[in-house]
């Protein structure tokens, strides 16, 4: 306690006094100070003491210290994770309690601001420690009140690296792999550093680069594919940590298991080869086990899965050995085969591969169950292809911004020999015609009821968004010719296109158990009919005449246009803007503005305005008119004579008779122009 005497009046005197927990004792001088909680301290309190007939002043400074804790609690817990604290609290009196309750180094804790106690009752109170960076820290947690006072407890905190996580068990069959989802989240506001880490590279394979860092943002969440590669049956030391090292939080760790099963079902593999031609494929097969393995490849006939047929004439290996192929471990054979089809049928066969140990030792999974050799059956879908390359096919010609509707009839040939007779006739369009004839069928003709998928192939993202929107394609009936066994599709045709284009698709039809035909066809839209006539007057040589006009688009949002002349059109003429957005239906539209200047009289000038957007077109027949010339009137200022002009027509001809001698220019100087038999010319 520090005294100091200070000369103050009388009025702090009386602030003095009003301090509560003072009491003086005027015989020993002494000042006592009861403190109910931390910060409850007295700064410059003023005391006054009678000393005869004077009185003495004393400012008074307290500092509390705070009081021991009630308790300390060690808490040690994962980050990434959380444990609770419970404390209990009592209240021994009559009357109803409430505390304001504050928490210190409080970043990973969590707990209520304030406590109710009715009078008697006792609970617990409960704290949550959600650590997120390793290492251990001091916290406290403090419960005031102001008739009781305060009391706290202090705490020992002990962020330990985060448990690890047990992934969920990948099993898939050899040969081939399975995936699962590695799920990061940083609920904390820093950055983590991560360092990824695999201990069995063999069988499992992280979608990021190893042992590179890379940071995880503040309050985020990744993913992180983990792919399985099974390399024996059954578990057989195909386990793996997964951690992720960090300056933070410590060793991130995530356990897995995966399990290698018997191969059952594979993907089939599909090719396609052009009808009377052949096309090649390779199959690759890779070696699963750390071991090397004998191999033997058969194809199988779809009808006797049990007996090798055989070769297919349709299907063929390549392979020079077929039998006991010795394939290294984790190597890879390239199985080579040829699929040549000769009719537009649907060909099927099955690539059987056996492997063995190489000691002949049998296969053995979890269960202790042997085999002797271990299989894969390949499915192989021969597909036939039957390509019309011989013309441009069919042309659809329609006028922009008007509508078209047909009939498109195409011939799907089943043997290579009948594509040359039948090469004129395999696509062709026709008018719509009334019902009962559109539906006629030809002697030996019946409905086909097999289903047919078609669809367009085009040469660019241009031509595709200009197709897509103005062509609609449907099929309407399918027939086939029972004596040539051919097949007639019929197609309801609807061009409506919104711009000039002339574009070449491909129709592809498909049937599942046939094969694929593919026929050329064009789509020609032609320049649509001129919107209006835009007539401008000129106000004089090199002198600028202007109209504007207002345009919207045909979408209820804006949409970018561009607009510009033919390049045929007079050179008098300007427009503006020349890029930018025409504005939706419902507004006043984008204002576009004309200039006409000419430069020469007496001439109407013309151009076409086209202004366009991505799938509209806009057409304007441009005018520029001279202006109208008015003759001047007035009164002749020339006086005129009495006596009249005469004029005469002079007769060269009698002139030039009556001349003596040439001209300089004449060859012959001095003779006359014309010889005369009165005056012959005579020589020098």
């Amino acid at each position: 306690m520090d005294d100091e005497s200070n000369d103050n009046s009388d009025e702090n005197s009386d602030d003095g006094s009003e301090n509560q927990g003072l009491s003086l004792r005027h015989d020993e001088s002494k000042l006592s100070y009861l403190p109910n909680k931390l910060d409850d301290m007295v700064s410059n309190t003023l005391m006054d003491m009678p000393i005869g007939s004077h009185k003495v002043w004393y400012a008074v400074e307290i500092n509390a210290d705070p009081a021991p804790p009630e308790k300390v609690f060690d808490v040690s817990c994962a980050v990434q994770s959380s444990c609770s604290i419970e404390i209990g609290i009592s209240n021994p009196t009559n009357d109803d309690i409430n505390f304001h309750i504050e928490t210190t180094n409080s970043q990973c804790l969590s707990a209520a601001k304030h406590l109710h106690l009715l009078p008697n009752e006792s609970t617990t109170f409960q704290i949550i420690y959600s650590p997120t960076i390793i290492g251990t820290f001091n916290a406290s947690i403090i419960f005031q009140n102001e008739a009781i006072g305060e009391f706290w407890y202090d705490l020992k905190l002990n962020a330990l690296p985060p448990e690890p996580t047990q992934l969920q068990d990948m099993k898939c069959e050899l040969g081939k792999s399975s995936k699962q989802m590695i799920w990061l989240q940083n609920p904390t506001d820093e950055i983590l550093h991560l360092t990824p880490q695999c201990s069995n590279t063999n069988c499992f394979h992280l979608d990021i680069p190893l042992h590179e860092e890379f940071t995880l943002d503040a309050q985020s969440v990744i993913e992180i594919p983990l792919e399985f590669i099974p390399s024996m049956l059954g578990l057989c030391n195909q386990t793996a940590v997964i951690n992720f090292k960090s300056l933070e939080i410590g060793d991130w760790r995530f356990h897995v298991k995966g399990y290698g099963l018997v191969p059952s079902k594979v993907d089939p593999v599909y090719v396609s080869s052009l009808l009377g031609a052949s096309a090649s494929l390779i199959l690759p097969f890779h070696n699963p086990f750390n071991e090397p393995l004998r191999v033997t490849v058969e194809l199988i006939d779809k009808e006797n899965n049990n007996n090798p047929a055989v070769q297919q004439p349709v299907f063929r290996l390549l392979l020079k050995h077929t039998h006991h192929i010795a394939l290294q471990p984790k190597g890879i054979l390239e199985i080579p085969f040829t699929f040549a089809p000769e009719n537009m049928t649907f060909f099927e066969t099955t690539c059987c591969i056996n492997v063995k140990r190489q000691a002949d030792a049998p296969f053995v999974d979890d269960e202790g169950n042997p085999f002797d050799h271990l299989q894969w059956h390949i499915p192989i879908f021969g597909i036939p292809e039957l390509v019309t390359i011989d013309s441009n096919g069919a042309i659809v010609h329609c006028q922009s911004r008007s509508r078209l509707e047909e009939r498109l009839e195409i011939t799907l040939n089943n043997q290579a020999a009948s594509v040359i007779e039948e090469r004129k006739n395999t696509l062709l369009t026709r008018a719509v015609t009334p019902a009962p004839q559109d539906s006629f069928l030809m002697d030996d003709e019946i409905m086909l009821n097999e289903d047919f998928e078609y669809r367009l192939i085009y040469s660019d993202d241009a031509s595709k968004a200009l197709i897509e929107q103005a062509v609609g394609l449907s099929l309407i009936r399918k027939i086939i010719n029972s004596s040539t066994n051919s097949i007639r599709l019929v197609f309801h045709l609807v061009f409506a296109p919104f711009k000039p284009f002339n574009a070449g698709v491909q129709l592809v039809v498909t049937a599942k158990k046939r094969g694929v035909w593919k026929f050329p066809l064009r789509f020609h839209a032609s320049s649509p009919q001129v919107d209006d006539t835009i007539s401008i007057e000129s106000v004089g040589l090199n002198k600028e005449s202007v109209v504007t006009f207002h345009l919207h688009s045909q979408e209820k949002f804006p949409v970018p246009f561009e607009a510009f002349f033919e390049h045929r059109s007079d050179a008098a003429f300007t427009v503006l803007p020349k890029y930018g957005e025409l504005l939706p239906l419902g507004t006043q539209g984008t204002a576009f503005t004309i200039t006409y200047k000419p430069s020469t009289y007496g001439k109407t000038h013309r151009a076409k305005l086209i202004i366009q957007t991505k799938n509209m077109q806009w057409t304007y027949a441009i005018k520029g008119l001279p202006k109208d010339y008015v003759p001047p009137s007035g009164h002749s200022t020339v006086q005129s004579s009495n006596h009249s002009l005469v004029h005469r027509k002079r007769n060269f001809v009698q002139e030039n008779l009556k001349l003596a001698t040439s001209g300089i220019s004449s060859p012959i100087k001095g003779a006359p122009i014309l010889q005369s038999k009165l005056n012959p010319i005579k020589p020098f």
